[in-house]
């Protein structure tokens, strides 16, 4: 099917382009905490969100400047999470870490800063019983080397998202807000 009509030429490109956008848009807020600031340049942001991040124990992976996302190192728990059993389907005491990301969006007269804290567990053991009785039969789902194809155990460790933790994102939002340069 051709297409000889010039608007359509000139349309759909012109839409794509304005799909795509230059700018980067906020995150979803079903899936972020939000909180308000008068203001916030990216360097006086960087330094806040630091010491918030290291008075919670979180410690700063990556920073990406283009979109204003801060994203945190693993911190692992030993406290259990309030609406979890102590102990995991195969048995052992479930090991469980949080990771936080943080992202500024600045506007013409203030800020919007996100925040996302999940909490994560690790079924490494889980999966590994449950991976070999996916066939439904006798036989040998796979070889040694099918089941544990990488080549250390870091490599093949599985971490399952359980859920958001709200409370530790308002700690984090607040303490940011809090925190107000001096001058």
């Amino acid at each position: 099917m051709t297409y000889r009509n010039p608007v359509w030429l000139l349309t759909f490109p012109a839409a794509l382009l304005a799909m795509g956008g230059c700018n980067v848009s906020a995150p979803e807020l079903s899936r972020f905490s939000l909180q308000r600031l008068d203001s916030a340049s990216g360097a006086d942001f960087i330094d806040r969100v630091r010491l918030a991040l290291a008075a919670q124990g979180y410690v700063m992976d990556r920073v990406d400047d283009r979109t204003g996302d801060v994203l945190t190192l693993p911190k692992h728990t030993t406290s259990v999470a309030e609406s979890l059993p102590s102990r995991g389907l195969s048995g052992s005491p479930r090991l469980l870490r949080r990771m936080a990301r943080v992202r500024l969006v600045e506007r013409s007269d203030s800020a919007l800063l996100y925040c996302r804290v999940v909490l994560q567990e690790q079924i490494t053991e889980t999966h590994r019983l449950l991976r070999l009785d996916r066939s439904g039969s006798d036989t040998p789902v796979g070889t040694a080397i099918d089941r544990d194809a990488a080549s250390t155990g870091e490599q093949n460790v599985v971490w399952k998202t359980l859920r958001r933790d709200q409370g530790a994102e308002r700690r984090i939002l607040n303490a940011i807000a809090q925190d107000r340069p001096s001058g």
